[in-house]
């Protein structure tokens, strides 16, 4: 007889043995019933028609190709995981770096945002390039030149003193990025209907940790000696702030290299295209009713994942002032890692529930339901940072650790589910979008998704920063004395002082300003994603086109 464990397991199966008949299939048929099958290769050596073609499984029959189209997937994984790292390896230190340099506080949110600026402009220029190439090497490898070239620049900002070249840095890095959403048509051109939910799981989960984790990598520099202005230059150069461009430079340089030589553009010949079935010319054309539901799901979906990304980055990119403006947790360079423990946990213990819970639990577990799960995850995320009790309180850590965990978590879970939903409905509605189009409708979701990225940054650092109850930056409550930073760079009385260094951070007299009204605003806004995609999936839920 199976222990508790075992009959628990046995009761979730149960259970999601009867979501899977209540709520239908977790794909969709490929367009309407309006189309014959496709033309393929006569060769059939197994007799099974052309269902069992690799133009329809996505399976090769030459084990050559079947290698070269695996390695070719996974390169485009490790790619986009080394981009993605690139983005997040300077989280650590982002704010502080930009603080130091004094840059203009209200333009903190432009330059975090950059990256995604530049990826909402170019995603669809690189788009166009690929489908009228019909190539994505080429695109990728051209991505990560002007990527390692944006992290070169941002690594030479502080011995610049210049917090300028910290943007231009991060739109050229961002301008780079952007070649992430070629990965998405990719696969949509490169897999069956069945085996595309893997796919972006494991191509949008690698993404998503390693921008999680990609902060971790910023422990191996907190060892390097405090820098100041009057270190050397081989320590401006390469210190704790700096590091981060430099070795994401290194880490694209030695990717673009492994992508060169293991990626090999699809093509027919090579088997790696999925040919889907071929419209009937006698076919007759969707109906109103047809495209009228289509549209409402089209831009319905897409303005709710903008308004998620929206919030959502208004917490990712503020993270290191929340931590230590309103909970003054962080003094010293030094003690930064501590802001993103929580998300790295979160984020490691929301994949590998994930990667269970799919192979497991497939209905439980399906694109839709992860969708509402990570919708009301990201509304108790906002509801956990408010200082309820006054923009001076100073709230216990252990919530904004609970705050960081499950907002990594969401972060894996939506990266993936979201998109999934979307790219199978667009299959579902083929015959209303044109199958010329499908890859640019999933390069519609990255611009708006990157939108959301960016917009979120710029609103949340215009309306809070790190400053004194009543709104002064670097404050301090007596005359500066001289320090290591130069004439003028200390202040000596810490305990009301709020002002950002290099090497000290002087919070006690700190909050976030505007941190309650904001991200009350952010919570009810958040809210409102929750009852919309509600409503959105259930009156969109069925794949089935007879539904």
């Amino acid at each position: 007889m199976p222990g508790p464990v075992g009959l628990a397991i046995r009761g979730v199966k149960e259970l999601d043995k009867y979501v899977s008949n209540k709520f239908g299939p977790t794909n969709p048929t490929d367009g309407p019933v309006t189309t014959k099958e496709a033309t393929v290769s006569p060769i059939d050596e197994e007799g099974e028609g052309a269902k069992a073609s690799p133009e329809v499984t996505g399976v090769p029959r030459d084990p050559a190709n079947a290698s070269s189209k695996k390695r070719s997937f996974y390169a485009i994984v490790i790619a986009g995981a080394a981009l993605s790292v690139d983005y997040s390896m300077a989280m650590m230190s982002t704010q502080a770096l930009y603080y130091s340099l004094n840059g203009p506080q209200k333009l903190y949110g432009l330059t975090f945002g950059a990256y995604d600026l530049t990826g909402m402009i170019l995603a669809p220029i690189w788009s166009w390039w690929s489908d009228k190439s019909g190539r994505f090497k080429r695109q990728f490898n051209s991505g990560n030149v002007i990527n390692i070239c944006g992290n070169i620049i941002y690594a030479c900002s502080y011995i610049a003193n210049a917090w300028w070249m910290m943007l231009i840095g991060r739109l050229l890095g961002g301008a780079g990025l952007a070649t992430l959403g070629l990965g998405s048509g990719y696969i949509a051109r490169t897999t069956s209907i069945s085996d595309r939910q893997n796919a972006l799981i494991t191509y949008r989960v690698s993404q998503t940790m390693a921008r999680m984790l990609g902060p971790f990598v910023g422990y191996f520099f907190l060892g390097l000696p405090e820098v100041t202005r009057s270190s050397s230059t081989g320590l401006q150069l390469f210190n704790f702030y700096t590091c981060p461009g430099w070795v994401a430079a290194l880490v694209v340089l030695i990717v673009a290299v492994v992508f060169h030589f293991m990626f090999t553009d699809p093509s027919y010949e090579n088997e790696h295209l999925i040919k889907h079935e071929e419209e009937d010319p006698n076919a007759p054309p969707p109906s109103r009713e047809r495209v009228k539901q289509y549209t409402h799901f089209l831009y319905g979906w897409l303005f709710l994942a903008f308004v998620f990304y929206f919030v959502q980055f208004t917490f990712y990119s503020n993270i290191f002032g929340i931590f230590a403006g309103q909970y003054h947790a962080i003094t010293s360079q030094s003690e930064i890692w501590k802001t993103f423990v929580g998300v790295g946990i979160g984020a490691a213990v929301g994949a590998t529930i994930m990667k269970r819970g799919v192979s497991m639990f497939p209905a439980l577990f399906s694109e839709r339901f992860l969708s509402i799960l990570s919708v009301w995850t990201m509304f108790t995320v906002m509801m956990l940072i408010i200082p309820w009790y006054g923009p001076e309180e100073i709230p216990s850590h252990a919530t904004f650790y609970a705050a960081t965990g499950i907002f990594g978590a969401t972060v894996v879970w939506a990266g993936s589910a979201i998109e999934t939903v979307f790219s199978k409905k667009v299959t579902q509605y083929v015959d209303v979008v044109g199958r010329e189009n499908v890859a640019k409708r999933l390069g519609w979701y990255y611009m708006v998704t990157a939108a959301g990225r960016f917009a979120g940054p710029l609103v949340a650092n215009a309306v809070t920063y790190i400053a004194t109850p009543s709104g002064q930056s670097n404050y301090c409550p007596v005359p500066m004395i001289d320090g290591p930073n130069g004439p003028g760079s200390a202040c000596p009385d810490t305990s009301t002082a709020c002002m950002i260094t290099a090497d000290e951070y002087y919070v006690n007299g700190c909050v976030l300003y505007r941190a309650i009204p904001f991200y009350a605003a952010m919570a009810g806004l958040q809210f409102v994603v929750c009852l919309g995609c509600h409503f959105m999936l259930f009156t969109h839920w069925h794949y089935d086109n007879s539904k």
